[in-house]
């Protein structure tokens, strides 16, 4: 069975193919026929990053990781007391349990 592999861009965008783990051209990939990558997609996203707009005092960190912790909200900090977020679902929670409303 051979395997295609698609290699994504920041933006969603096709940006490498790979066949049984060998480069091959798009024009190959598309000969192939298939819509969908058999292995799922290795898009980059944004995640993890920080937010300082979130961010506590760096002498804050340790309570608030602890009481983020008992909350099942896990949660690593800059030195400077920022929190990374690992995930878009980790983000939401975070703001939920700081008691941030998000607009968009």
């Amino acid at each position: 069975m051979t395997t295609l592999r698609i290699v994504y861009d920041k933006c969603g965008r096709p940006l490498k193919y790979y066949l049984d783990g060998r480069r091959i051209s798009a024009a190959k990939a598309r000969r192939l026929g298939r819509r969908k990558p058999v292995f799922p997609a290795f898009c980059r996203s944004r995640y993890p990053f920080s937010s300082v707009s979130a961010g506590v005092h760096p002498e804050q960190v340790p309570a608030l990781r602890e009481a983020l912790r008992k909350a099942g909200i896990p949660t690593e900090f800059t030195p400077d007391g920022d929190p990374i977020y690992s995930g878009p679902r980790h983000r939401a929670r975070y703001l939920k349990f700081m008691g941030f409303i998000e607009t968009k």
